[in-house]
């Protein structure tokens, strides 16, 4: 994506109202961040192959997956890991996961 926070959400607001249109939207990026914020369905290739093609949640529990093709993870969803909670669908469920976690100590 290269795009500052600005221009992230503003994307990220255009994508939606597509979505919500029913326009398909191909995005190729490397900004794991962004895509989750998304929650789409991801498509990981390596050499012109796919790997996987599932849900972005099932793809980034895919402890196999990650590791052997070095594909980093979103940042909240590397913490809730060691924190042993329960991964969450969205970001901001994920969020507010931690966020209680945290409270409750």
């Amino acid at each position: 994506v290269g795009q500052d926070f600005i221009n992230k959400v503003k994307l990220k607001t255009l994508i939606s109202k597509l979505n919500q249109d029913n326009k398909t939207v191909i995005i190729v990026s490397h900004d794991i961040e962004f895509l989750w914020s998304l929650q789409p369905r991801i498509i990981v290739m390596y050499k012109g192959q796919i790997l996987e093609d599932d849900t972005c949640i099932n793809v980034f529990n895919k402890s196999d997956i990650i590791s052997k093709y070095q594909i980093l993870p979103p940042k909240l969803l590397e913490i809730s890991k060691n924190l042993c909670l329960k991964a969450e669908i969205t970001p901001e469920k994920l969020s507010k996961s931690i966020l209680l976690n945290f409270k409750g100590k």
